[in-house]
């Protein structure tokens, strides 16, 4: 007979284990559902409480919701340059089954776009320059560009969407 007792059986056996597990409890329960409320007084009051969960990217962004849904659909591309001046055309990968990989992406592409996240754009062009070695050789440049429609509100004939508008915004070269 065995009378061994695994980690968690031994910590939840005396009260400053039970308590421990209880704290653990309650933060994690704060820290997955305050970054998540709507915006307002009472989530800005209190929003220092899970201040260390939205540093970690636990938070939510209600704008697509009602009543104020996004008015923009975005993406971002790269054109990728070889030596032999033959591009290529990266884009965001497509859906994966389960969708949480896409969604990942869709979050990635709303931040990675932006000027105040400009740090990140050097190591997004290296990355995907990365992703393109070729025999060994990285491509010369990447090029990354946001896309991005402006969707107008619904008609009585129905939806009119904008025109599609692109713009350069990072240059990633090749250091020789």
């Amino acid at each position: 007979m065995n009378d061994r007792v695994d980690a968690h059986s031994a910590l939840l056996r005396h009260w400053p284990g039970r308590l421990i597990v209880a704290v653990m409890v309650v933060v994690m329960t704060v820290w997955t559902l305050g970054p998540n409320l709507p915006s307002g007084p009472a989530a800005d009051r209190f929003e220092v409480a899970w201040s260390p969960a939205t540093d970690a990217g636990f938070d939510q962004n209600w704008s697509v919701f009602s009543p104020n849904p996004r008015d923009q659909s975005l993406d971002v591309e790269a054109v990728v340059e070889f030596t032999d001046g033959s591009i290529t055309t990266w884009s965001v990968p497509d859906a994966d089954p389960i969708g949480w990989r896409s969604a990942r992406w869709r979050k990635w592409v709303e931040r990675i776009r932006l000027d105040a996240n400009d740090h990140l754009w050097d190591a997004t062009g290296a990355w995907i320059a990365e992703q393109h070695r070729h025999d060994g050789e990285l491509p010369v440049s990447v090029r990354l560009i946001r896309r991005w429609v402006d969707h107008e509100p619904l008609t009585e004939d129905g939806a009119v969407d904008g025109v599609p508008r692109s713009f350069e915004f990072y240059v990633w070269t090749r250091d020789d």
